[in-house]
């Protein structure tokens, strides 16, 4: 009996050389290897912000987007680029012309460049070594994109002037960013920098003058001194004690993945909720990735802690001047596994203020 073959779909591409540009899916980790393998052959790359047809094909929003007109300085163009794309498994549509049957054509606004970048992230004492590794991980293995690792015993904002983006994993970052050292920061955002301050470094920022993040009051703290004092006894301590703690617990978001911040994803996403922090919603920002409830999906929450997450920030970015800062209140890094998280990395790194600041 012959057995059945199974077929499976072929990613390979091959090169048109009457396209005038050729496009690529923005939906999963292995998108973002791609494109930072793109980069480092200094091949010019742009996303569009609003979903376009052209020739036919859907482009949905953070489509990587290669035109022939950006890439005259690239000998044999076409072969280099079909090249890197089968080495990742990545298929090329191409589209015929920069004018679109709906939606933005190829020079508008709406259609930005992605540019190749210098990118620092803090390491050594004060910042978590699992944060770091799990950052670390991402550049090395995950998409392979070079990054500077300097340590805190040697930073200094100045230092900043060489990099476009500075990302500051979880940590404990007490006496590190002095008053004067958060001018510095923030003028330099506001000169085209980016900041990524994952978990507790968003802690370094929280009810900061020049920053927008707040942390959500609790309210078991609330009108307290009007409160009786409740008497508990000693084998309910340990229940007491952990009232107020979360630890880890898996919770159900809402996404605005009209924002660069959320290109790729649905309407909604699991994160993993480590502790019990939470902080209000941006007055003056975007609050892409939002939890609007209280309800846990699985894992523990503590009932004090409960309380104070309803209407509360996960991933948001704040303008400051021509640069930003991109809150990621939960880490979407958790131990390099949590892969549905890698994507709005990604997106921070690259899709969030493209434009950069001249080095």
């Amino acid at each position: 009996m012959l057995q059945q073959k199974i077929l499976v779909p072929s990613t390979s591409s091959t090169p048109n050389y009457n396209a005038y540009a050729y496009t690529f899916e923005w939906n999963h980790i292995s998108d973002a290897a791609l494109l930072a393998d793109i980069l480092q052959q200094n091949i010019r790359v742009r996303f569009n912000r609003k979903e376009m047809i052209n020739t036919g094909k859907q482009l949905k929003k953070g489509s990587l987007i290669i035109t022939r007109g950006d890439n005259k300085h690239i000998k044999n163009f076409d072969q280099t680029l079909i090249s890197i794309a089968n080495k990742h498994l990545k298929y090329a549509n191409s589209i015929a012309t920069g004018f679109s049957d709906k939606g933005p054509d190829m020079g508008s606004s709406d259609v930005r460049e992605l540019k190749n970048q210098k990118i620092a992230v803090l390491s050594g004492e004060k910042t978590s070594s699992l944060s770091y590794g799990e950052i670390q991980y991402f550049f090395e293995q995950d998409i392979k994109y070079p990054f500077t690792a300097i340590n805190t015993d040697n930073f200094s904002v100045g230092m900043l002037d060489n990099y476009h983006t500075l990302v500051i994993p979880n940590g404990y970052y007490g006496g590190l960013f002095s008053k004067i050292d958060l001018d510095k920061l923030s003028a330099w955002i506001r000169s085209g920098g980016k900041v990524i301050a994952i978990g507790n470094a968003n802690s370094i920022f929280a009810g900061k003058k020049g920053f927008g993040l707040q942390t959500k009051s609790s309210a078991e703290n609330e009108d307290k001194d009007d409160k009786e004092i409740e008497l508990t006894n000693y084998e309910d301590l340990e229940r007491e004690s952990i009232s107020g703690s979360i630890t880890g617990a898996i919770f159900k978001t809402k996404i605005d993945n009209s924002h660069p911040l959320g290109f790729g994803y649905g309407d909604s996403y699991f994160t993993l909720k480590q502790g019990a922090r939470s902080y209000d919603y941006l007055e003056d920002g975007y609050n892409v990735v939002r939890l609007e409830d209280n309800i846990s999906f699985s894992g523990f929450v503590g009932s004090k802690a409960d309380k104070n997450l309803s209407k509360s920030l996960i991933f948001g970015e704040e303008g400051l001047g021509r640069g930003s800062i991109i809150y990621m209140v939960d880490n979407p890094l958790f131990r390099a596994f949590w892969d549905n998280g890698k994507l709005f990395f990604a997106n921070a790194l690259f899709y969030t203020n493209p434009s950069m600041k001249k080095l």
